[in-house]
């Protein structure tokens, strides 16, 4: 393969890695209470319209042969939008709603799957409605399992940023799971404990060990000395000189201090000994000319 294609092909890989890196998003981790309005800050390609979901499944009790679930109050928003109800393991499945303000439902009959009952509805004018979820479930369950989708497009701003305000008026506590354009981006965690936050684990401060070193002595013995890197001095660096001599530093300062100290002995020594004969020369010549004299 000759270079030019070598080279096309890293760019290529390099182009690809980049979609995907830009592409990929952290899953966020968004706490509240039924009721509360949940911002979420999202990521897309800029100047564009992605798809965000929000969808979270509850369980149905059921009693005297039937399962019913009310939600009331729940907003719609405003625009293009996309609702879905899936009920399992059931035989029926009703929904019945309505704008709150009207007082008045209309009923309508899911469809069932063997044993999943679904219903969808898109472009529901906004406002706040009451819900009604009810049917028989299958034979021999003591539970429904309820799941809740609610869907539409989201505008992403020239920054390649957008900020989406979810209201959970009507919802019942739960964690629901919030999508973009099918990947999953981030929990909502409504009227449930969210999971703690991981505490970052401080780095452990480098210390240098300690080092030993041997070091001669005149008389054959060898002497270790330690010596190492103080804590807190960046990269290794060397700390300040210490006032107190190592072993190594005391017996060489102190075979200095002999050797000058022995030198300075014989100095004295000799000068001694010369000043010595000088004394011993004078005294000999006052000797010979005294005893000069004397022979006279």
């Amino acid at each position: 393969m000759s270079i030019s294609k070598l080279v096309l092909a890293f760019l290529i890989l390099a182009a690809f890695m980049a979609v995907i890196a830009s592409s990929a998003q952290a899953q966020q981790i968004l706490s509240g209470s039924p009721g509360d309005t949940i911002t979420y800050n999202g990521e897309g390609p800029a100047n564009s319209d992605v798809t965000l979901e929000v969808s979270a499944s509850t369980t149905i009790g059921v009693s005297g042969g039937s399962y019913s679930s009310s939600l009331n109050g729940v907003s719609i928003p405003s625009g293009s939008n996309s609702f879905r109800i899936l009920v399992s393991p059931v035989q029926t499945m009703y929904i019945s709603g309505g704008p709150s303000w009207l007082g008045a439902a209309m009923t309508r009959e899911g469809s069932v799957s063997g044993t999943t009952g679904s219903y969808s509805i898109n472009n529901v004018p906004a406002g706040r409605y009451n819900i009604r979820v009810y049917g028989t479930p299958a034979s021999g369950t003591s539970s429904v399992t309820m799941t809740v989708t609610a869907s539409g497009p989201q505008h992403v701003g020239p920054d390649g940023r957008y900020t989406a305000s979810i209201s959970t008026s009507g919802l019942p506590a739960a964690v629901y799971t919030v999508r973009q354009s099918g990947q999953d981006v981030a929990r909502v965690y409504l009227g449930v404990p969210a999971p703690p936050t991981p505490t970052p684990t401080p780095t452990p401060t480098p210390t240098a060990a300690a080092t030993t070193n041997v070091a001669p002595t005149p008389g054959g013995t060898t002497i270790p000395t330690e010596s190492a890197t103080p804590q807190g001095s960046p990269m290794g660096s060397p700390a300040s000189a210490s006032t107190v001599p190592s072993p190594t530093e005391k017996i060489s300062h102190d075979i200095t201090n002999e050797k000058a100290t022995t030198e300075s002995k014989g100095l004295d020594l000799a000068m001694m000994a010369a000043t010595g004969v000088v004394f011993l020369a004078i005294l000999g010549g006052a000797y010979l000319m005294l005893n000069g004299k004397s022979k006279r």
